[in-house]
């Protein structure tokens, strides 16, 4: 059986060394173009330290523990709210062509004859006498 390490004559181990130089290289070269682009010596700014560029933005466990947080919220306040909403019946509607009875009552409480509409001699919406 062939050895792991080799495959076709090549080491992996000096091919992620070379790997490893060629990165090193790269982030030299950023934090020259960062000095030179904002004008100031390296010294200055403290970059000697070994400067990280990892992603720094949200992982999917963060995300999942986000997104429950919110659903419990969201559970808690919609189960508060429940009891909050009352039970409206629903509106009844007259139909359109129904009548209705009114009274008339003047200034002193006394009520006011006044005919039914079958009672008039006349047409709807014409003045009797």
């Amino acid at each position: 059986m062939p050895n792991s390490n080799k495959s076709s004559g090549v080491d992996k181990q000096l091919l992620y060394g070379e790997y490893l130089k060629g990165v090193t290289r790269q982030n030299r070269l950023y934090d020259k173009a960062t000095h030179k682009a904002l004008d100031v010596a390296e010294d200055d700014m403290g970059f000697n330290q070994e400067i990280d560029r990892s992603n720094r933005g949200i992982s999917w466990k963060e995300l999942a523990v986000l997104a429950l947080g919110g659903l419990g919220a969201y559970g808690l306040w919609s189960y508060n709210q429940e009891d909050k909403v009352p039970i409206v019946p629903p509106a009844q509607v007259a139909p359109i062509d129904s009548e209705y009875d009114v009274r008339f009552y003047d200034s002193e409480g006394n009520l006011i004859d006044v005919p039914h509409v079958s009672e008039l001699n006349g047409k709807a919406g014409e003045k009797v006498e």
